[in-house]
């Protein structure tokens, strides 16, 4: 172990200041700036709050508090998507106009493409199709044509007897179907013809038309049968950009009212806070009651008076009383004072002399137990567990041990440190008695004051 000396211009603290200014405890600023303990760090803002609500019984104001501020950043939130979006849409909007008025005139329907290029195919093949229908048309008309052919045998038919008209009757009505279909089949065959000859000069704006839909699909990136869809969601979108500034003016005004809302909510609770404050100052300074179970009188009786808790310096352990658990935190408590005071040879608690103080650092092989991997498992599954809890009533979120220290000990390292005013009028007051010792040119004496590391 490796003791080390503390200084304030030369002198130990307990001489660093004239005894002639009343209330200028050097140690106990000093260990206030430093945080050593929970009860005298009060740096953490947080924990004022919680003291001063806890105090005045804000739960309820706090929470509207709460409220309103998460509605405020709801709308401070939305107020940005919608801004985000406007410049995003600002730098799409020429380009989708481009696609609207181009994809407008060009009209694009849904299978469209597929009709055409069968239709094309069609008319590729215009001269050989005519010469097929045209053959087609010969065997079916003429004296040698199927028209013809069934036409005759129908006359033949037609010229026999009476006696023998019964017999035939079924022959007759199935010619005379065929027959019927011939001549239907041979209207059709010449109006195909005649279509397909018409036809044949429209080849060209077929073509047209499918390799303009085709060349639409190719620069926008999306199957020819898809282009309307297409149009559809880029009017849309364009729809959205010429009524975006609406819906952006409605929400900034939605988040200013949220704000103001939250503002008014916040005033009032700080008001509430600095009344809270000032009846909390009154009562420390008068000696009001504190709770039953904090600490004890010199015959080691409960006391509500912090004069006289003050004065006997029993403080009860964690739990306060045996019905709250306080036999777990005596256990606690001399745990502490066995590895830091008599480990390590310095004081415990029942010490008259306050110094030198000791600190116990522990550090653990976990290989020695166990899997590093399975370890880390294990308590990540933990934590997560610790964490997944319902927090209390009035509380944001679970915490685990350090995880506080931590996240302030980032705040600060980013934003400084918060100052109490009775705090830093101290720490003024210590720098100009440690200034007038300087000045008075006391002799040093060479006493000084111990701290264990």
């Amino acid at each position: 172990m490796q003791r080390q000396r503390l200084e304030v211009l030369g002198e130990p603290p307990a001489r660093a200041q004239p005894s002639a200014d009343p209330g200028d405890d050097l140690g106990a600023v000093m260990v206030e700036s430093h945080g050593q303990s929970d009860d005298r760090g009060l740096f953490d803002v947080s924990t004022h709050r919680k003291l001063l609500d806890a105090f005045g019984g804000y739960a309820a104001l706090l929470a509207d508090v709460a409220a309103r501020f998460a509605a405020w950043d709801a709308a401070r939130k939305q107020v940005e998507a919608l801004r985000n979006a406007a410049r995003t849409a600002a730098a799409d909007a020429d380009y989708l106009r481009h696609v609207v008025n181009e994809l407008s005139v060009l009209a694009p329907v849904k299978g469209e493409e597929e009709l055409l290029a069968g239709e094309r195919a069609f008319l590729m093949n215009a001269s050989r199709i005519a010469e097929d229908i045209s053959a087609a048309i010969g065997s079916l008309s003429g004296d040698r044509g199927a028209e013809g052919t069934l036409a005759a045998a129908l006359k033949r038919l037609g010229r026999m007897g009476d006696e023998a008209r019964k017999a035939i009757e079924g022959p007759e009505s199935s010619l005379e179907q065929a027959f019927a279909l011939t001549q239907e089949a041979h209207r059709d065959l010449n109006r195909l013809l005649s279509q397909v000859e018409l036809d044949s000069g429209d080849l060209e704006k077929k073509e047209d038309r499918l390799f303009a839909l085709r060349d639409a699909a190719r620069k926008y990136a999306v199957p020819a049968d898809d282009l309307d869809q297409f149009l559809q969601d880029c009017a849309a979108k364009l729809d959205s950009i010429d009524g975006g500034g609406a819906k952006l003016k409605a929400a900034e005004a939605d988040e200013a009212k949220a704000r103001a809302a939250y503002l008014e909510s916040a005033a009032a609770l700080s008001d509430a806070r600095k009344a809270a404050a000032g009846k909390l100052e009154l009562a420390a300074r008068l000696g009001k009651a504190i709770p039953l179970g904090w600490a004890l009188d010199e015959k080691a009786e409960a006391t509500v008076d912090p004069r006289v808790a003050q004065k006997a310096r029993r403080l009860l352990p964690l739990g306060g009383t045996r019905e709250s658990g306080s036999h777990k935190g005596y256990g606690l408590g001399i745990l502490v004072e066995i590895l830091c005071g008599v480990l390590s040879g310095t004081i415990t608690a029942l010490n008259e002399v306050q110094e030198p103080r000791g600190h116990f650092f522990g550090a653990i092989n976990v290989a020695s137990f166990r899997s590093i991997d399975l370890f880390k498992a294990d308590m990540d599954r933990l934590i997560g567990e610790l964490k997944s809890t319902p927090p209390a009533h009035g509380q944001e979120r679970v915490y685990v041990a350090g995880e506080i220290e931590f996240e302030t000990a980032s705040e600060r390292a980013e934003q400084g440190i918060p100052l109490l005013s009775s705090v830093v009028k101290g720490l003024r007051q210590v720098h100009n008695s440690a200034l007038r010792l300087r000045a008075a040119g006391r002799e040093r004496r060479p006493e000084r004051a111990q701290a264990l590391v």
